[in-house]
């Protein structure tokens, strides 16, 4: 899983530059197309990837309980897709570091199409690995609860 979250916090990185920077993106895609040049992503890369490099350093961490966190991987359990909710918890770093390592690993599930499936109304949720692999951080956190 370290290999993993490497991965998935490079793409977290990426995500962030593209979102950061979407009008620029537009802008220059647009131009791409019309030059069928690459050579202006040379210094779009080494302008925009030191901005997102310290947007990352100034990221705010949250505070969450760990039965905040129980309940948050017990509403993905259920699999009732929760955009909003999910999309925060996964995204929002918590100060507490064990915590933080679960939200991290969860965040892997949803990285990896391993971890995914599509339900009925066409949202995507944790196929059967997936949940297997969410029940087993749960059942870490309730034993570190009860410790």
């Amino acid at each position: 899983i370290q290999q993993g979250q490497k991965t998935v916090g490079f793409c977290s990185f990426v995500a962030i530059l593209a979102n950061n920077f979407l009008p620029v993106n537009w802008a220059l895609g647009t131009y791409m197309k019309k030059e069928n040049s690459s050579l202006l992503l040379i210094p779009y890369l080494l302008i925009a990837t030191p901005i997102a490099f310290i947007a990352q350093l100034f990221e705010k961490s949250v505070v969450r309980s760990k039965d905040e966190v129980e309940g948050i991987l017990n509403e993905m359990e259920k699999n009732e897709p929760s955009e909003y909710l999910w999309d925060e918890f996964l995204s929002t770093p918590i100060k507490d570091k064990k915590l933080d390592k679960i939200r991290e690993q969860v965040e892997i599930l949803w990285a990896y199409e391993d971890f995914q499936t599509q339900n009925s109304s066409n949202f995507t949720v944790l196929n059967s690995r997936g949940l297997t692999e969410l029940k087993s951080m749960l059942i870490e956190l309730e034993n570190d609860n009860s410790t």
